[in-house]
Parts: C-alpha cells; sequence; structure tokens
C-alpha cells in the first residue's frame, strides 16, 4: 500500500483489567487480557492491519500498537487493537472494524508510530469483530452496551456480555486520554440516499464550533482529492445518523465534558486501496488541524 513507512519505538505501558463491574455482571467470568506488542518485521506497517479472515492478536503489529483479544467466560468476543501516546490529548477511536468496512484500515494508517518531537497529540484505538465474525455469534455495538439488534439504553441480562466489551472499551479510553480535548469516532455508512455525504453527528460543539468543523473538512476533501462529497454536520444540517444511544449511555456520554464527533462516511471513501489512501490523508489533516487550530492545547 502506498502508506509512509513509520519509525518504531518501544512503548511499554500495558493496560489491565478493571476490578469492577457493571450492575449484575459480577459472576461472569473474563479472561485476562492477551495483549501483543511484537514488533513485524516481515510485513511493512502500513499493510492492511486485519489480513484475510485473521482474527485480531494473531497478527503481528509493530510496536507501539497493542493488541488484546477480549474474551468473557473464555469465548473470543472481539479484539481492541491501540497506540497510547504519551501526552496526547485526543481520542480516535474507530469502534466497528470490519463491520464498518475499511475504517479499521483508515484509523490503523492515519498516525503511524513514529519516535521522538512531532508525534501527534492524538491515542488511536480500533475495536475489531466485535459486531461481525466475532467467535461469540454475538453483534457488540461496542461503543454502547447494547447489540445491534438490540440497541437499548437498559441492562437485560442478554445484554451482560455487551456490557463488559463497552466496559473494556470504556477503560481503555480512561487509561489512554483521562480527560480528552476531544472525542473522534470514525464510522461507515451505506445509506443509498447519503452516497456521496460525510455526516457528522456533535456533541458539546457551539454552533460556530461545529460551522468550522465543516469548513476545514470541506478543505481537506478537496486537498486529499476527493471530490463530490458534501458535509452535513449536526446543528447546522439535519442529519440521519445522530449517534443518539452513545450520547446517551455510550462512548459519547462517558468522555464528557469533552466535546466529540461521530463522523459516519460513505462506503466510496473506504472501498478500495485509493479511496483509502485519500481518506487517510484526508483524516490526517482534518485531525491535525482540529488539535491545533479549533481545539488547541
Amino acid at each position: 500500500m502506498l502508506f509512509h513507512r513509520p519509525a518504531f519505538f518501544l512503548f511499554g505501558t500495558l493496560l489491565c483489567c478493571s476490578s469492577q463491574s457493571p450492575r449484575g455482571i459480577e459472576n461472569m467470568e473474563l479472561s485476562p487480557p492477551q495483549q501483543s506488542s511484537r514488533a513485524n518485521k516481515t510485513q511493512p506497517a502500513w499493510a492492511v492491519p486485519f489480513p484475510g479472515e485473521g482474527f485480531g492478536c494473531r497478527n503481528p503489529y509493530p510496536q507501539p500498537w497493542l493488541c488484546e483479544n477480549f474474551q468473557v467466560d473464555g469465548v473470543d468476543q472481539g479484539s481492541y487493537l491501540w497506540i497510547q501516546r504519551p501526552h496526547a490529548q485526543f481520542l480516535l477511536v474507530a469502534p466497528h472494524g470490519r463491520f464498518d468496512k475499511g475504517t479499521d484500515v483508515i484509523a490503523y494508517n492515519i498516525f503511524p508510530p513514529q519516535p521522538g518531537e512531532g508525534q501527534p497529540a492524538w491515542s488511536q484505538l480500533i475495536a475489531h469483530s466485535f459486531r461481525r465474525h466475532s467467535p461469540s455469534g454475538l453483534q457488540h455495538n461496542v461503543n454502547r452496551p447494547s447489540t445491534l439488534h438490540q440497541d437499548v439504553c437498559t441492562d437485560p441480562p442478554e445484554l451482560k456480555v455487551s456490557q463488559l466489551v463497552y466496559q473494556r472499551l470504556t477503560e481503555h479510553l480512561d487509561a489512554m486520554v483521562p480527560k480528552p480535548k476531544l472525542y473522534f469516532e470514525i464510522h461507515g455508512q451505506d445509506d443509498p440516499e447519503l452516497k456521496a455525504t460525510i455526516e457528522v453527528a456533535t456533541a458539546r460543539l457551539s454552533a460556530g464550533e461545529a460551522a468550522q468543523v465543516r469548513e476545514i473538512m470541506m478543505q481537506e476533501l478537496d486537498r486529499a482529492g476527493i471530490p463530490g462529497i458534501a458535509v452535513k454536520i449536526e446543528g447546522l444540517d439535519e442529519v440521519k445518523f445522530r449517534a443518539g444511544k452513545a450520547k446517551l449511555c455510550g462512548s459519547i456520554h462517558h468522555v464528557a465534558p469533552a466535546p466529540a464527533l461521530h463522523t459516519e462516511i460513505p462506503l466510496s471513501m473506504r472501498q478500495g486501496e485509493e479511496a483509502q489512501v485519500k481518506s487517510v490523508q484526508f483524516y490526517q489533516a482534518l485531525l491535525r488541524r482540529l488539535a491545533t487550530e479549533l481545539f488547541p492545547l
């Protein structure tokens, strides 16, 4: 692929499980985290991070990426892959890797690992195969304690495993950036009426900030060579994907009072190597500008 080769460096901080459990799940058995930080010496770091049918941490990743196969009662539910950067103040999350086609590849390549000065102010996390192809057969929403087919903010017994999946996500987020200045999620939408539209749900942004986000996005789409894409942002435009449950009981609620952006990009920006390269360029520029212009440290 065409992404820039990053330099590798060792980042030794490993996360561990919290001793606390959500209500009603005290008797569920959580397997200890199985983490991998093996340097990849045979495959270029910009390659697709989840090749073929390979599951989670079976694949080697370049340091400082860390990987965890998350299990409940000995059954794999999905995997978390993340970079926790020193002094990071911003969080980038792709919670539906493999289900939202291409979002995992894009999020993986936005900020390649790099040593020393010049590191981005963002920590990255990708959740993979929780919503599709999970060995458990469940379809966890990950960024909220529910499943694809039972998307509620209550805690019925049948959602206990999904609550644990979501709890683990929040543990990672809290350890990576306890008080983020901005929380940013990447999703993919396949709505036939939105084939040339990025929708952005927002939380805790003013109308002026939303307008600035839209303007920056339009500028960087043009610079990345992605023509004909409209940007609709909540608060200024009517949007279909409002991230309502994530705001009410999920990740966007959890990171409050940090402002949050939930982007839904069309398939045309996610399918194929050329589209993914351009989307990586778009997100690299967008996130750097958000961190320096709109939410500076």
